[in-house]
């Protein structure tokens, strides 16, 4: 049935389509609207698009808890963060045969309700470093990056002002 439905759907519909999120449709918004803008001032955009490839997995925990230690986060807090991520270990099956148990050092848990919130903290204090540097000036302000959940767009007005990563 969805083999018959999907040539009719436009390509244009985010929701409850594979690979295309509601976020994907406001993270194109934002841009065209930035483009529009960038057009009216006469400014050149530069932009380099970044869509990180499995985004929760690449989380590593030591620099997480660097991270969640610098805020004020309650003590008791940071315990039971650190009992779910820390000193995991996982093996493989593979035909009812186990492999060695290696330590899981990255990532953050699809589906539990922190590791959205984590993964963002991860990024917005990763995207900090970036704002010193060039980017456009509109209304005043500096804007040199737009996110959206694990989409980046790094602008600037040119392309040697990319920040280089």
């Amino acid at each position: 049935m969805r083999k018959s439905i999907r040539p009719e759907i436009s390509p244009k519909q985010f929701g409850f389509m594979p690979d295309k999120g509601t976020r994907n449709a406001i993270f194109t918004l934002s841009l065209s609207m930035l483009m529009e803008r960038c057009i009216e001032m006469q400014k050149d955009l530069h932009l380099c698009l970044i869509d990180y490839s499995k985004a929760f997995d690449k989380v590593r925990h030591v620099e997480l808890f660097r991270m969640l230690e610098k805020l004020d986060i309650d003590g008791k807090d940071l315990r039971v963060i650190r009992n779910l991520y820390w000193d995991q270990t996982a093996s493989v099956r593979i035909e009812g045969e186990h492999s060695d148990f290696k330590p899981i050092k990255r990532g953050v848990r699809q589906g539990c309700v922190m590791s959205s919130g984590l993964f963002n903290l991860h990024s917005a204090i990763t995207l900090r470093n970036l704002e010193g540097i060039s980017g456009l000036k509109i209304n005043g302000e500096n804007l040199n990056n737009l996110w959206y959940a694990d989409d980046t767009a790094l602008m600037a007005e040119s392309g040697k002002q990319l920040p280089n990563f």
